[in-house]
């Protein structure tokens, strides 16, 4: 078999094969933009926080993280395909006290207020209702209503130019 026959073989199987999907922790969050809306899912996903605050958790995590500027108000808005719940953290590790939590059920919305937000970076946990069973997930859409920094000026991507 020549060589170029098997990297054609290797390229169609790669085409194929089911992508995985990408893990969304505190450590890897999603960043998001402002005004763009954001599909994700919970399947697939780790139980990276199996307690919020004195909140059980028990289901698979989607991490998503944005940056707070002085004054910030709006919203983002939660569409969910499932039994879902969401915590708006200062920090994104098990023992910070959720800021705002809520539930939606299949095709739910719910609206996550960002009022009296002081600057700083804050996280969006998205997982299954506590009384769901362990295995509960789905799919979502996050829309941010509000004015986020754009992280390419923020980070001085054209300093020294």
């Amino acid at each position: 078999m020549s060589c170029n026959r098997l990297f054609a073989m290797v390229l169609a199987a790669l085409a194929i094969t089911p992508v995985a999907v990408r893990a969304q922790t505190c450590d890897a969050p999603m960043s998001l933009f402002e005004g763009l809306p954001h599909h994700g899912t919970t399947c697939g996903q780790a139980n990276s926080l199996p307690w919020i605050g004195t909140w059980s958790s028990p289901h698979p995590d989607y991490v998503a993280t944005f940056t707070a500027n002085a004054g910030l108000g709006g919203f983002f808005q939660l569409q969910t395909a499932f039994e879902a719940a969401y915590a708006l953290l200062p920090s994104c590790d098990a023992s910070a006290e959720p800021l705002r939590t809520g539930v939606t059920g299949p095709g739910g919305q719910e609206q996550i207020p960002l009022d009296g937000l002081t600057p700083g970076q804050y996280f969006i946990v998205i997982t299954g209702r506590p009384e769901s069973p362990e295995t509960t997930c789905g799919t979502f859409q996050l829309t941010s209503f509000t004015t986020l920094p754009d992280p390419i000026y923020r980070d001085g991507f054209e300093s020294g130019m």
